[in-house]
């Protein structure tokens, strides 16, 4: 089974396009998947969700409202390119046979995790929106987000240790994030290392793909993955398969695929999904020595 987000109308800025939670099913009778559907978060927009290793818990950067937060005003008008609304973790149980349990799914009751937009904040970029939740076999959460006081930069990443009894210490920030965006990122199960897209580390453009090796209880300096991975584009939303051989990741690379599409803005190449062997590309295995 495969989670995916998906927007449900042919444009992001449609009025009626909202990005929703999509499953599909491998039916290894027929070697197909079956049709897409909507799951029961239809009606608030998502994103990132993922499937904790063990199996156990399923985890989304969710917009859904809930107690404590921030209630934005009937009639907003958010400047182009400004995310309205509050995104927070959630997190619930996973039955027996891989579906999502939706009467235990609930915001992260963690310390200091999901944090509450506020009339001040509430279109400065993505200030206060919990993201792109991952999580390892010991129970540890990273995700990315934006914090005015205590942030490194723009966006950064996180990581919440597990507290031993199925919650989270509070979030630290990690050291490798600068004064630009750090997004997207990708855990080992064994927590031994994970991949994130950064703007401010230098490399190929605009963004590229990078991995860092947990040290003892810090972390080694970030390694660039090369020209076998990276792009004079945007490339971002990094994610290894289940079995560590592949990466997959978003760019905005020209290619057969990738349509020219006009943003308003100025043109460029679509966003679209690429991936590689990731058991061939040589600084990860250089750096993690583990293929």
């Amino acid at each position: 089974r495969v989670y995916y987000a998906r927007w449900d109308a042919p444009a992001i800025n449609a009025p009626s396009s909202i990005q929703e939670l999509w499953t599909a099913e491998w039916d290894a009778a027929s070697g197909a998947w079956t049709a897409a559907r909507v799951e029961a978060t239809a009606g608030w927009r998502v994103d990132w969700p993922h499937v904790a290793p063990d199996g156990e818990r399923f985890f989304l950067s969710y917009i859904k409202p809930h107690p404590g937060q921030y209630n934005y005003p009937d009639g907003l008008d958010a400047p182009r390119g400004v995310q309205v609304g509050d995104f927070d973790l959630w997190s619930g149980a996973m039955t027996a046979d891989g579906r999502v349990d939706w009467d235990t799914f609930l915001p992260i009751d963690g310390p200091d995790i999901n944090r509450q937009k506020t009339p001040e904040n509430a279109l400065v970029r993505y200030v206060h929106n919990e993201t792109a939740p991952r999580t390892t076999l010991d129970g540890d959460l990273y995700f990315w987000t934006e914090r005015l006081d205590d942030g490194g930069g723009r966006r950064d990443v996180y990581r919440a240790a597990a507290d031993g009894t199925g919650g989270y210490q509070p979030p630290e920030l990690l050291p490798f994030n600068t004064s630009r965006r750090e997004s997207g990122v990708s855990v080992d199960p064994e927590g031994r290392w994970l991949i994130f897209a950064s703007e401010g580390l230098g490399g190929e453009g605009q963004s590229d793909l990078f991995v860092v090796v947990r040290d003892g209880d810090g972390w080694g300096e970030p390694v660039i993955l090369g020209p076998a991975v990276n792009s004079p584009f945007s490339d971002d939303s990094p994610e290894v398969s289940p079995d560590g051989q592949t990466l997959f990741f978003s760019t905005a690379r020209p290619g057969p695929d990738a349509p020219y599409v006009d943003a308003g803005e100025g043109g460029g190449p679509a966003i679209g999904p690429h991936w590689v062997d990731l058991t061939a590309v040589e600084p990860f295995r250089r750096a993690t020595g583990l293929v």
